[in-house]
């Protein structure tokens, strides 16, 4: 079996995102259209086969919004630097090579891209676990807390989460969402996004000011 070449791949993530945009940036850029199609399949009175079609793929692409997020954020938080750098520790599960050690000296990938590259998330629980060692707090819980998102929102992302994996993994030719179901998937995903950018603005807001 060939080996991965990690940086290798982060190269060519580099090659098909050319510009660094901020992951909130990054992720309107994908979601606004999603919004667009759903919004424009409900006000069909009738819904053709491929608009059928369409609706399965909807939660697809607003998980890969939620995951390129994420990811990008654990990926901008470590390249920031302390605190969250030092708290790559809590994540138990990546361990570098030496490999990866000659190439993060060589100035091959930044910390932060290196880390992110091996964060995969597949469910709200795999958000908290990242999340939460980054930052080193209960990050759904404050949350929570600090943005007052209901609960509503966890429960239409897991769906989301739940369809993608059919949709992706499995042939399921009825599993589909209905174009109100995936407005609001979309919507949620949506919801989710910016509540943690509020959030984490007061945090680094918070951390800038040496509070």
């Amino acid at each position: 079996m060939t080996k991965r070449d990690y940086f290798a791949e982060i190269q060519e993530l580099r090659i098909r995102n050319p510009e660094r945009k901020g992951s909130f940036d990054a992720m309107l850029y994908r979601l606004e259209p999603l919004q667009k199609v759903t919004n424009d399949l409900l006000k069909k009175r009738k819904l053709s086969s491929n608009d059928l079609e369409l609706l399965r793929y909807v939660p697809v692409g607003a998980i890969a919004c939620i995951e390129g997020y994420y990811k990008g954020l654990v990926r901008d938080l470590i390249d920031f630097g302390s605190p969250y750098r030092e708290n790559i520790v809590n994540l138990r599960e990546i361990k570098p090579t030496l490999e990866g050690l000659v190439g993060l000296h060589g100035g091959k990938a930044t910390l932060g891209e290196f880390v992110s590259h091996f964060v995969g998330i597949s469910n709200v629980e795999d958000i908290e676990r990242y999340m939460s060692a980054i930052l080193g707090t209960e990050f759904l819980k404050d949350l929570k807390t600090q943005t007052g998102l209901a609960e509503k929102v966890f429960s239409g992302v897991s769906r989301a989460f739940e369809l993608r994996h059919i949709v992706v993994h499995e042939l399921a030719p009825k599993a589909r969402a209905t174009a109100q179901q995936a407005s609001e998937y979309v919507m949620w995903a949506f919801f989710l996004l910016m509540a943690t950018e509020r959030y984490l603005q007061g945090v680094l807001e918070h951390e800038e000011s040496g509070a």
